[in-house]
């Protein structure tokens, strides 16, 4: 019975969390790097960030095979 406390917490929290978070104005500093931002394409990623894709899609798949061992 003990087992169920943390769930019926959660659903306690969850719907205030939700609600604090839905009615809390964005900071000016956040808003305007929102409007300001520029997404990047792959092909962006790719060619600027290589070495990093690729250390991190490595890391991915060591960590992946040792796991799975």
């Amino acid at each position: 019975m003990g087992w169920h406390v943390p769930f019926i917490l959660g659903l306690i929290i969850g719907p205030v969390g939700l609600y604090i978070r839905r009615n809390m104005m964005d900071t000016e500093a956040f808003l305007h790097a929102q409007k300001t931002a520029r997404r990047a394409t792959l092909g962006e990623v790719f060619s600027g960030h290589s070495r990093e894709v690729l250390c991190g899609l490595g890391s991915v798949i060591a960590l992946t095979e040792m796991v799975s061992c």
